[in-house]
């Protein structure tokens, strides 16, 4: 599937101020909005370490540093909303990882990483999007029940980690549709989340052949954020 040249009609709602939103210009992480994470995970093969001073705001963005000491582990960023959301508008503004520094610098992507906006808990989660570094030019998108997924892979002519791109999803009790710079991508009504949960921004290493790619050891990345809004 490739993305479509002219913009579908989206909701009427997204023409107002958002219930929720965060811009990250204010050079510090707004924390009565979000909470920094510092546990470790292992995803991908490669466990990754949470480590609260890789995020950074200085460059009027929100910025997650990524480094892979070793293939099996990383070091990485994540910030998750103290707030829950259930139904609605949500979306992320966003690079996906590259070796830039800076928000507008130049730089590539690497394999051995994912770069991600999210809405999750145990039983319910919604990708938005999902990049993996073996497959930079996919933005997938993922809605899971119970463990079930429903998922579109979508390939496009633009490069995610040479600029900031709008991923955004509509979710409502019986369909979650996704889009990419106002584009309609995929529409899905199987396997819906139900409940409430919190939005998390973030940036983890893998090592394997199969999700992320293989890690690239010493290589220091970088996802920015420029936003995140919500609509109810």
């Amino acid at each position: 599937m490739t993305l479509p040249d002219a913009p579908t009609s989206l909701t009427a709602l997204v023409d107002s101020a958002p219930a929720f939103s965060d811009e990250f210009a204010g050079g510090a992480l707004d924390t009565t909005k979000w909470s920094v994470s510092t546990w470790t995970v292992n995803i991908g093969g490669s466990v990754t370490q949470f480590n609260p001073s890789y995020i950074d705001l200085s460059g009027g963005c929100l910025r997650l540093k990524l480094d892979q000491p070793t293939p099996a582990t990383s070091v990485g960023a994540e910030i998750i909303s103290k707030r829950t959301f259930l139904y609605g508008t949500f979306e992320w503004t966003m690079r996906a990882h590259s070796t830039s520094s800076s928000a507008t610098g130049a730089g590539v992507g690497t394999s051995g990483q994912i770069s991600t906006g999210y809405i999750y808990s145990d039983v319910s989660e919604i990708d938005c999007p999902e990049i993996e570094g073996r497959s930079p030019q996919v933005v997938e998108f993922t809605n899971w029940l119970n463990g079930k997924p429903t998922e579109t892979s979508v390939p496009v002519v633009f490069n995610p980690q040479t600029g900031y791109h709008r991923y955004r999803c509509e979710w409502r009790p019986t369909f979650v549709k996704y889009y990419v710079d106002d584009v309609l991508v995929a529409t899905h009504t199987t396997n819906i989340p139900t409940v409430a949960v919190p939005v998390i921004l973030d940036s983890y290493g893998t090592n394997s052949s199969t999700w992320g790619g293989l890690a690239s050891v010493g290589v220091t990345r970088y996802a920015f954020f420029k936003s995140f809004k919500y609509w109810n």
